[in-house]
């Protein structure tokens, strides 16, 4: 979400050099980007600690929830809208992940 917040603002950017050291220099001068890729570290930081104690077979089925938490604070957040297909993609989502749960 602060990650989108902060492209919002900058602009639509391409894979071009001037492009990327641009937003190089744009991850430590807008809040957004920081604050979004500071939480990136964290995640990968906290990923690492759950691999380290559970089986990735559960794991990674279980980020899947946080696609559920994206679409419902880019609701709120950023005006996106919630549709029947994203509703029906969710269902999927969670139906999939109790079905691994609920193996184990």
């Amino acid at each position: 979400m602060l990650v989108k917040k902060g492209m919002t603002i900058l602009g639509i950017y391409s894979f071009s050099f001037s492009h990327m050291l641009n937003l190089f220099i744009a991850i430590f001068t807008n809040i957004y980007l920081f604050l979004g890729m500071f939480c990136y570290g964290i995640s990968v930081l906290l990923w690492m600690i759950v691999l380290s104690r559970v089986p990735v077979s559960v794991a990674y089925p279980f980020s899947s929830v946080g696609f559920i938490i994206t679409m419902i604070f880019s609701s709120f957040l950023l005006n996106e809208m919630i549709t029947f297909n994203k509703v029906m993609g969710i269902g999927f989502i969670c139906l999939g992940v109790y079905l691994i749960f609920s193996t184990h």
